[in-house]
């Protein structure tokens, strides 16, 4: 806008120094002609090259000075002197408008700037909301109660087998006392009759032989009472299985209460742990959420008393520019209608910074009223977005008037081709206008259309198309392939990239021969190659694995499908399983590319990388060969791709004969 209004400003001048010195020829000086002459030198001075442009607060008093000093002195002025001074008026006027435009431009770069953090802020409150609601969701009662019940059915179980396993061990006991009683009993006995036999040994036979016929009935009543013992100890063996094998039951019974026990209080802790991550994960949406809140707030009271203010003074300005080049018309009309042309365009220009700012609001507003889960306000945020969209159409509307108004205003004017090329350049942004209106797509050429480059380079129609394009780019180890699904910032970028790629494709076909044909990766066959293959093998393989993770995140498992989407109207973010950070993507034309982070560093490294070229070329060569079998094994593989390399990479350190 400041370029249009710069340009108003030389018509004008220079219009008015024409008719000045033509005032001035007819030797009839007045008041008029000189303020007119005075004040012209002015603003040429102000207007002119130099080594530092004024300072704005001294170009804006002088302005001021202009207008009023010309305006008094050509009050009672009539005819081509009324219609110079008026053409100086609206010269100074246009230059007024400088300070709010300037206003405006500062003001629209901290708006969009809040704005883009509000867009991030959204896609932090899905996250954090999509975690508390996974967390909340969270609810392992049926499992729980599954256990509890286990729990009571193992009880049961365990007492039925511990009363059993008691009145096993009772009678175990119970033989084992009576056997041991038989046998104490027996044990008693014959200790009795070895008391009685030794006592024989001084008498004579006639005296020992009733102690020896009662020590032999004791001795038989010993046996008797040893046999009893052992056949009691032999049925209390017999039960001695029973009682093991119920008290391995009860074991085993205890185990499982216990595992159950362990696995309700596992349960409980999921549970504890799942109230605290959602409570968390809602503390961080609800704070994001008055992130939000606040942004937005502060978003509409810019929008709505500086931006608009300043849009308003900007507006005065040039409608009375406008004003005063209509009223020079008067006395002048080729001159007069030729800066009121200008001025028209000038306004159409702000109205159409008027509604594209009003367009990128209104997206936000969208993003914000349709974000899953809802905002808080949200209704708020709908209202608002109706507005705005109002007011977008009201400036889109007055920039249409404003761009007939200029044509018609030129098209009265008789004058060099520059002036039916103006009209035809206006009338080509008029067509703009009503299509923006109409929200109709615009012709390439338009300069009010993304840049050509941009709309025609190949993408994918969604987001997950574009998604889909990068991984199977991956998977195919087609690297150039993800070019075309990735948002670059020229198409000069591509240009340098597309070395860059091409020499990355080689590396990644010949790490695949390897792999297919000695399963091995390249950075392991090139380290038993030996020499500088030993320093580079091992910094290779990592930088091979860091590389391929680098392609798509840690994409080998991944498939479109996997991916959660939050997809609003010019922007996407996708999340999945495996992949480190969200990846975003942005609509360019009518096509949608990913946001590649660091692709300045990737575009810094192309222009280092040509003279890389050779050693890439290399592995190529190498590929190939062993893809044909040219190598018996991975040493001699390894061994010829160091002999390739070894004189590439001398020659790039600088070294060699």
């Amino acid at each position: 806008m400041t370029t249009s209004k710069q340009a108003i400003r030389w018509t004008l001048l220079a219009a008015t120094c024409g008719m000045a010195g033509g005032l001035w020829s007819c030797d009839r000086e007045t008041a008029t002609s000189r303020a007119v002459q005075t004040n012209s030198r002015e603003l040429t001075a102000l207007s002119s090259g130099g080594s530092a442009p004024a300072p704005q607060e001294v170009r804006d008093k002088v302005y001021k000075q202009v207008e009023t000093g010309v305006t008094g002195a050509s009050a009672q002025a009539q005819g081509a002197e009324k219609s110079a001074a008026m053409l100086l008026v609206a010269a100074a006027q246009s230059g007024q408008a400088e300070t709010p435009a300037g206003d405006i431009q500062d003001i629209e770069l901290t708006f969009r700037s809040s704005m883009s953090r509000i867009e991030a802020a959204i896609t932090r409150w899905s996250i954090a909301s999509s975690i508390a609601a996974a967390a909340e969701a969270f609810d392992p009662s049926a499992q729980i109660s599954r256990v509890t019940n286990a729990k009571k059915e193992k009880d049961t179980a365990v007492a039925a087998e511990s009363a059993r396993r008691e009145t096993v061990e009772k009678r175990l006991g119970d033989l084992r006392a009576r056997a041991k009683e038989k046998m104490t009993l027996a044990q008693a006995k014959f200790s009795e009759y070895s008391r009685l036999m030794d006592s024989t040994s001084q008498m004579t036979a006639t005296a020992a032989e009733p102690v020896v016929e009662k020590a032999s009935r004791i001795r038989m009543q010993g046996e008797r009472l040893r046999i009893e013992g052992g056949k009691i100890e032999a049925e209390a063996d017999s039960v001695q299985p029973q009682f093991d094998e119920v008290g391995a039951i009860v074991a085993q019974l205890t185990k499982q209460r216990q595992d159950l026990d362990a696995v309700e209080a596992d349960l409980n802790r999921q549970v504890a742990q799942a109230k605290e991550e959602a409570a968390q994960a809602r503390a961080a949406a609800s704070a994001i959420g008055v992130e939000i809140r606040d942004g937005a707030a502060t978003l509409d009271e810019t929008r709505t008393t500086s931006l608009s203010a300043a849009y308003d003074r900007a507006e005065t300005q040039l409608k009375a520019t406008m004003k005063s080049a209509t009223e020079a018309a008067k006395g002048s009309p080729s001159a007069g209608r030729a800066a009121a042309g200008s001025a028209h365009a000038a306004l159409a220009e702000l109205y159409w910074g008027r509604a594209t700012s009003a367009q990128s609001y209104a997206s936000l507003l969208e993003s914000l009223s349709r974000v899953k889960p809802t905002l808080p306000g949200v209704e708020d945020y709908k209202a608002r977005l109706t507005k705005v969209r109002e007011e977008r159409s009201a400036a889109l509307a007055s920039a249409t008037s404003a761009l007939d108004s200029a044509i018609q205003a030129y098209q009265s004017v008789s004058g060099p081709a520059a002036v039916k090329e103006r009209v035809e350049a206006l009338g080509k942004l008029l067509e703009d206008a009503k299509k923006l209106a109409n929200n109709e797509r615009l012709d390439a050429s338009s300069p009010l259309a993304p840049p050509a480059w941009l709309q025609t380079s190949a993408g994918a129609s969604s987001p997950e198309g574009a998604m889909a394009g990068i991984i199977a780019a991956y998977r195919n180890k087609k690297p150039a392939e993800m070019l075309d699904f990735v948002k670059l910032p020229s198409a000069e970028a591509r240009q340098k990239l597309e070395p860059l790629v091409a020499m990355t494709a080689k590396f990644l076909r010949a790490n695949d021969a390897s792999m297919a044909k000695f399963n091995k990766p390249l950075g392991e066959v090139l380290t038993l190659g030996g020499g500088l293959g030993a320093m580079m093998g091992p910094m290779l393989a990592q930088q091979t694995k860091q590389g391929l993770t680098a392609l798509a995140g840690d994409a080998a498992g991944i498939s479109p499908e996997d991916f959660v989407w939050d997809i609003r109207e010019t922007t996407a973010t996708a999340t999945a399983p495996g992949i480190n950070r969200p990846m975003t993507f942005v609509k360019v034309g009518d096509q949608w590319k990913a946001e590649i982070p660091g692709i300045e560093m990737m575009l810094m490294q192309a222009e280092m990388a040509g003279g890389m070229a050779p050693l890439f070329d290399a592995f190529g060569t190498w590929a190939e060969e062993v893809e044909k079998g040219v190598y018996a094994d991975e040493t001699a593989a390894g061994q010829a791709l160091v002999e390739q390399l070894t004189p590439l990479a001398s020659g790039l350190m600088g070294g060699g004969g």
